[in-house]
């Protein structure tokens, strides 16, 4: 980790701070298309423009993608998450920058009967769960592409935290003012990612993955249904 120079995409996002956090005593350079208070080292700009990013990738030697469209009814995810992962890595190429870690999503799986672990087929059902895989295939090939070169890809679950808003926030705050309505009686698991627990992990399998390409997923136990 000591020679690290992070290139961080999405750094202003709820993810990408948690990280800023981790790597402070890192050189970092934060690129994103909103500027954030809490984050310094930012750089304005969209990862859709390749220009951009060779404008501001500096002396970084590793690249943390975290950005990505992933709202629902949005439509550009591919846009962004295929087309912005490929800036990134011709910038890559041309940087001579080799390693390169990007967060994917469980999204790649589509809907399972069963538990998905790495090995399981991806069936992604929607266009998110689609632009994710793409991306992982150009980092694959990338990673293939160059002895040396290291490529480590995270599928998280939905993650939650302090200071994210998204739908686990909104679960809970029904949950806990009495308006959270189940239709059915039918379970479904909702497996998560605590914000700080996929950090560690994360941390951890950039300190001791040594293999070129590597994908592991990331979810909390225990799995709880929408009753629990």
């Amino acid at each position: 980790m000591a020679n690290r120079k992070f290139y961080i995409t999405g750094g202003a996002g709820f993810i990408g701070r948690n990280f800023n956090d981790l790597f402070r005593e890192h050189d970092r350079i934060n690129i994103d298309i909103r500027q954030q208070q809490l984050v310094d080292n930012q750089v304005l700009g969209d990862i859709r423009d390749i220009e951009a990013i060779r404008s501001s990738i500096g002396s970084s030697n590793c690249i943390l993608h975290l950005a990505a469209s992933h709202y629902d009814f949005e439509k550009d995810y591919f846009k962004t998450n295929v087309e912005g992962t490929r800036n990134l890595l011709k910038v890559a190429d041309e940087n001579e920058i080799d390693e390169f870690i990007f967060f994917s999503s469980v999204a790649v799986y589509g809907v399972q009967n069963l538990p998905a672990n790495e090995l399981s087929e991806l069936a992604p059902e929607n266009d998110y769960g689609r632009s994710k895989m793409e991306a992982e295939k150009l980092i694959k090939s990338w990673a293939e592409e160059k002895v040396g070169r290291k490529a480590l890809i995270i599928r998280p679950a939905v993650v939650f935290g302090p200071h994210n808003y998204g739908n686990i926030f909104n679960l809970m705050r029904n949950v806990d003012r009495g308006t959270n309505v189940e239709i059915g009686n039918k379970a479904v698991v909702k497996s998560t990612a605590y914000i700080n627990n996929l950090i560690d992990a994360t941390k951890y399998l950039m300190e001791n993955v040594t293999t070129n390409f590597e994908i592991f997923n990331y979810a909390d136990t225990p799995h709880l249904t929408n009753f629990e």
